[in-house]
């Protein structure tokens, strides 16, 4: 996942793939920050419905959020994007556990992460993700049958369910767009280089 890995393996630095390190340090500043803002709409939702334990677990989930940085710093932009999926894997995990268990709706943001973890991690890693994902799911639905944990009783939806679930799939679209355009400029500039390089070899010849 660092640059030591990338140099054995052979494979590309993340930020030439989707660009140069500005760009991508960029994108997942920006991924950061939807967060964030991620977490304080948690923390209005669980504080009306007065639970107090998510609450308080929303608002220290930052402090990993923001240890994510030290490795966006260190150019370590797939440890940051594995470390950051697994964080909101647990933190919905402990929250839906807390409340409505699998019927929870912030387990929706779930097939969110992985989708962007995918545009981002390698198979090997975004395997483990998969893997971790669906224990997160076991527990939630396992645990309800067999009585380890006891959900809340089910609401009737109101307001604040429709602004979740259009929330995650705003921002998942947004991501999603910003990664793949940040792709389809890398590529049309090595694409403009290779015709370039063509064209001096054309020439010399």
């Amino acid at each position: 996942m660092d640059s030591d890995n990338e140099k054995k393996t052979g494979f590309l630095p993340l930020y030439e793939v989707y660009g140069d390190l500005q760009q991508i340090t960029w994108i997942f500043h920006v991924f950061i920050a939807i967060i964030f803002v991620g977490i304080l709409a948690g923390i209005i939702a669980e504080l009306s419905l007065k639970n107090y334990f998510a609450t308080v677990f929303l608002g220290l989930s930052g402090l990993p959020v923001l240890a994510s940085l030290y490795f966006i710093r260190h150019k370590k932009f797939e440890f940051a994007a594995a470390f950051l999926a697994i964080v909101l894997m647990t933190l919905i995990t402990v929250v839906a556990t807390n409340g409505r268990g699998i019927h929870q709706t912030g387990i929706l943001g779930f097939p969110a992460i992985l989708i962007v973890a995918s545009l981002i991690t390698r198979k090997r890693n975004l395997a483990f993700l998969v893997l971790y994902n669906i224990a997160c799911i076991a527990w939630l639905v396992f645990g309800d049958i067999y009585g380890v944990y006891t959900p809340a009783v089910i609401e009737p939806a109101g307001a604040t369910n429709f602004f979740l679930i259009a929330a995650v799939l705003i921002l998942t679209t947004f991501m999603a767009r910003l990664l793949s355009e940040s792709l389809f400029q890398s590529n049309r500039q090595l694409q403009q280089e290779l015709r370039e390089r063509r064209l001096v070899e054309e020439q010399n010849e």
